[in-house]
This record gives structure tokens, sequence and C-alpha cells, in this order.
């Protein structure tokens, strides 16, 4: 059975991180662009960002995108050695997940892939359940 690819777009500190992302079946890269370009996330239902900062600054971008994308699924890329502070203080920055480069990447490439596509079904069928009562709503108006 295939599964259609989760469409995605990457900022990217350094160059390699597009072609790692788009070695994975389960995601197509729409567009690539480094921390200093003007985001266009349309099309796209993930926003891979790669950030090799440890400090507030990553924090604040974090946020940043988030609050600029809020429909697309933030992901930070972040280098091998990981806490779990820095990936809880990311994840309440509005990261919806936090995977480290390194021998388990592909496995978080896919655990991301499905949940991702898990949530898009969910987000579709809210928007269809809404339509369907705002349908009934106006019938009822009338």
């Amino acid at each position: 059975m295939s599964v259609a690819p989760v469409f995605a777009c990457v900022v990217e500190e350094n160059p390699g991180l597009t072609s790692l992302l788009g070695s994975s079946m389960d995601f197509a890269i729409l567009r690539t662009y480094d921390a200093t370009t003007p985001l266009d996330t349309r099309g796209a239902s993930v926003l891979f960002v790669e950030d090799s900062d440890t400090g507030a600054a990553a924090l604040a971008r974090t946020r940043s995108f988030a609050s600029a994308e809020p429909d697309v699924l933030l992901v930070c890329v972040v280098p091998p050695g990981l806490t779990l502070e820095r990936d809880r203080a990311l994840r309440s920055a509005g990261a919806f997940d936090v995977i480290e480069l390194g021998p388990g990447l592909d496995r978080a490439l896919l655990r991301l892939a499905f949940t991702a596509r898990r949530m898009l079904v969910a987000r579709e069928e809210r928007a269809q359940l809404a339509a369907g009562i705002a349908h009934e709503d106006r019938l009822a108006a009338i």
C-alpha cells in the first residue's frame, strides 16, 4: 500500500539537511530557505527548522516560526546531544516535535510522518464537521 508523502519546507543552517530529509520516502520537500529568507509555506504541512543554537535565541526563533506559521507543524532539527530540558523548552515554545540528527534520525522521521498524517486527517475531519454544523445552522435559520 502506497502512502502519500507529507509536503514540507526546510529552513537549514548548513547545506545538506534538505537532501537528508528528502531521502526519506515519507517527505516531499517543496522549498528550502536559509534563516534570512522570507518563508512561503503554501502547500506544506511540516516546517523543518535546523537550529544548532542552545540558548534563548533558539527559543525565540521557535516561538517566532510557530506564531508566524500556525497551520504548519513546526519541527526543530537539532544536533546530537539533545537534553530533556532543551526538548521540553523547544516544545513549550511551539515546536510540534524535536528531532535529533544522528543514528536515530530515520526512526524519528518515520514516527513524525505517521503522526503528521494523523494530525492532517484530524484537521480535515474537524473542518468538515465545522462546515456541516454551519450548513445545518443555516438550514435551521430558514
